[in-house]
């Protein structure tokens, strides 16, 4: 609750320290107290209502959209830092899982992976999301000395797949991989 005690916002919507209690338990409160709470802690409504926020709910943390989720609109918390030490836009960012074992060990299956759709700048050697027909892939990008791209794989057992991709090809940079526990 950023700090505040329950009497504190209590006392600022206008409502007891037992009901501020209660909506912490899960107890829903009225739209009028839920606009009032919203604005006393600096959150979204919509994340407290449905787990997804177009802004953060805390100014240390950023949601990002979850590319492909199940209901297609969750978002996932990332810390401010991690974020703004990426340095990209936030609003190219969105996020994902690593599927298959073709970039094993740099994306290992099922890691998570924040990707910038920003392309306005290529970097020769590192992961792009490229789309495949009908699906898309992880692959590292080489920018050949005479301008043509070509998409491989960092898994060894495939070391020998090289193909020939364009910039429209291209959906984006993955610029952040977690490691599996």
């Amino acid at each position: 609750m950023g700090g505040r005690t329950y009497a504190d916002v209590g006392k600022a919507v206008g409502v007891a320290v037992s009901t501020i209690a209660g909506y912490v338990e899960g107890k829903v409160p009225n739209a009028e107290k839920a606009l009032a709470v919203c604005e006393v802690l600096d959150l979204d409504l919509s994340y407290w209502v449905h787990g997804v926020s177009k802004k953060p709910a805390h100014s240390d943390v950023c949601f990002l959209p979850w590319r492909n989720g199940p209901t297609g609109n969750e978002a996932i918390p990332y810390a401010l830092n991690l974020i703004e030490m990426l340095e990209r836009p936030v609003e190219s960012l969105f996020c994902g899982f690593g599927s298959g074992n073709l970039m094993a060990p740099t994306i290992p299956q099922g890691a998570e992976v924040i990707f910038s759709s920003d392309l306005s700048r290529l970097n020769d050697g590192c992961v792009y999301l490229i789309r495949a027909g009908n699906d898309e892939v992880l692959r590292r990008l080489r920018i050949r000395l005479d301008g043509k791209l070509e998409a491989f794989c960092d898994n060894r057992d495939f070391a020998s797949q090289i193909e020939t991709v364009s910039l429209d090809d291209l959906v984006a940079e993955a610029v952040w991989v977690s490691r599996k526990p």
